[in-house]
């Protein structure tokens, strides 16, 4: 009898330690100096807490996730500080949080860049200003001024092209923000769009934040693409 029940403990513990070699550690990212595993949808994209914070696995010792009676793993929510957190299809910081389109790589910095423009065609997002010694107005004016001796010396360098711009103002309501947005589209004499680019300026927490596309000299530029709309679908203020 205790053969056998020497020889059952035997195959226990084998089955053991063969579930536990087969178990993979889950990959991590490096947040605030320390690393976590963060939770993911099917596509991969990092998943975020009712708070808008971020959720990692909890990780034993030897970094496997740590299981829950019902055999659930157990999970933490992270905040960030001052760090972007550059996934496989999303970018995150403590204030905002957004999914990359498709068609597109994330780089660092808060970076999503087009696929197949060397990297020309670009969205970029993140903090701007402290808002401390001007107003939000004055801030959206001053960056619109720049933007517009940009468009001045385009026209400047190019003064035997019958070129044609377009300019769009509209304010966006995200959530409990109203963001303004200014869109630049620069036309050759053909037609062809030779320069594109959208600009979105919000307040929040008495700071001013961006997010811009830009196609310079219009490579990358797709008219199915509505930039707009994918931002009030995939961008989150946190």
């Amino acid at each position: 009898m205790s053969k056998k029940i020497i020889a059952v403990s035997c195959v226990l513990i084998m089955l053991v330690l063969v579930i536990t070699a087969c178990q993979k550690k889950p990959a991590t990212t490096e947040i605030n100096g320390e690393k976590y595993a963060l939770v993911t949808d099917a596509e991969g994209n990092t998943m975020l807490s009712s708070d808008g914070l971020i959720r990692a696995y909890v990780l034993d010792d030897k970094g496997y996730p740590v299981t829950n009676t019902d055999g659930s793993y157990a999970e933490k929510l992270v905040t960030v500080v001052n760090d972007v957190i550059v996934g496989d299809k999303t970018i995150s910081t403590a204030e905002y949080a957004l999914t990359m389109p498709k068609g597109w790589l994330p780089g660092d910095a808060g970076i999503f860049t087009k696929v197949g423009t060397d990297d020309k065609c670009t969205i970029k997002m993140g903090f701007a200003d402290e808002l401390k010694e001007i107003s939000y107005a004055e801030f959206v004016q001053n960056d619109l001024s720049q933007n517009e001796l940009f468009v001045q010396t385009y026209q400047q360098q190019n003064p035997d092209n019958e070129i044609t711009m377009d300019v769009k103002d509209i304010t966006i309501v995200h959530g409990d923000v109203d963001a303004t947005s200014r869109t630049y589209m620069i036309k050759d004499p053909s037609g062809k769009v030779i320069h594109y680019a959208v600009m979105i300026f919000y307040p929040y927490n008495n700071q001013a934040y961006y997010i811009n596309l830009a196609c310079p000299d219009g490579v990358g530029y797709d008219e199915d693409f509505d930039f707009l709309t994918y931002i009030a679908e995939n961008y989150v203020i946190k």
